[in-house]
């Protein structure tokens, strides 16, 4: 969906959103898709070692896309714990109930849950880190808006009924907001009516 809403306004110059011809969208074929695909052994390298610190906690940061990598490692990992995590509770839950007819939804549910969520956080690794937020300032807030979605999803989905752990995403979450905003700042004034 956002590769497709990327590519519209991409192909519109006279759209407020256009992506400048500087600029490389994330899913416009050719060598930006190779980009894309490559990408996939780096960020699985980033996963491997991802790291914690101090100075991540800092409000104030010398790299902003390397402060929104960092978290980004930390969300898709917590997010994929926590899956795991959901989804053996919900399993023991539905066996306690003796409802096996409600197992084979659960394990559709959660997989493909995963593999979405984990999709997201790689593209919006790529995006941001990769491609300077993919059509600049324009792609730093439509990617502030997505974050901003993921750090009330716990909430949309009922985690404070239930289910407390899942708001830990929360502090990944801020934490990817913010060097959003920073980077979305640093690119000057934004107009959203220039063409």
């Amino acid at each position: 969906v956002l590769s497709f809403f990327l590519l519209k306004h991409a192909a519109v110059t006279s759209s407020p959103l256009a992506c400048p011809a500087s600029y490389s969208c994330v899913m416009s074929g050719g060598s930006d898709f190779g980009k894309y695909k490559d990408s996939f052994s780096e960020y699985f390298e980033l996963l491997k070692k991802p790291h914690i610190d101090e100075a991540m906690f800092k409000c104030t940061q010398s790299d902003w896309s390397k402060q929104f990598q960092s978290w980004n490692i930390i969300y898709f990992i917590l997010n994929v714990i926590l899956a795991i995590v959901n989804f053996v509770l919900a399993f023991l839950n539905l066996a306690g109930q003796l409802d096996i007819a409600g197992i084979i939804p659960l394990v559709v549910h959660s997989t493909v849950g995963l593999l979405i969520g984990c999709l997201l956080c790689h593209l919006g690794w790529f995006c941001v880190v990769k491609q300077q937020g993919c059509c600049g300032q324009t792609g730093y807030l439509i990617w502030g808006i997505i974050y901003l979605i993921f750090l009330f999803w716990p909430l949309l989905q009922g985690a404070v009924g239930h289910n407390m752990v899942c708001l830990l995403l929360l502090v990944p979450a801020v934490y990817m907001l913010h060097a959003l905003y920073k980077l979305f700042q640093s690119k000057g004034p934004y107009n959203l009516l220039a063409s």
